[in-house]
């Protein structure tokens, strides 16, 4: 996903294949975002404000973790 981002991201992890669940969070730790998740697919985030959020990506047994600013 480009790191800023405006409107748009997507997850491309190189161990990520297909099939998860991405949470995105707040800086207070509440939900903002969760959606079904396909390697490639893009995902709208104009609906969140400017800020930081973080990531949580879970795929089969295995949980992806990442930071991501929203501008």
């Amino acid at each position: 996903f480009p790191n800023p981002a405006k409107n748009i991201i997507s997850i491309n992890e190189m161990e990520f294949v297909s099939g998860g669940m991405l949470t995105v969070y707040n800086i207070l730790g509440a939900p903002v975002l969760i959606q079904e998740m396909e390697k490639g697919k893009k995902i709208s985030i104009e609906h969140l404000q400017t800020g930081i959020y973080f990531l949580e990506l879970i795929c089969e047994e295995k949980i992806f973790h990442g930071k991501m600013v929203k501008e």
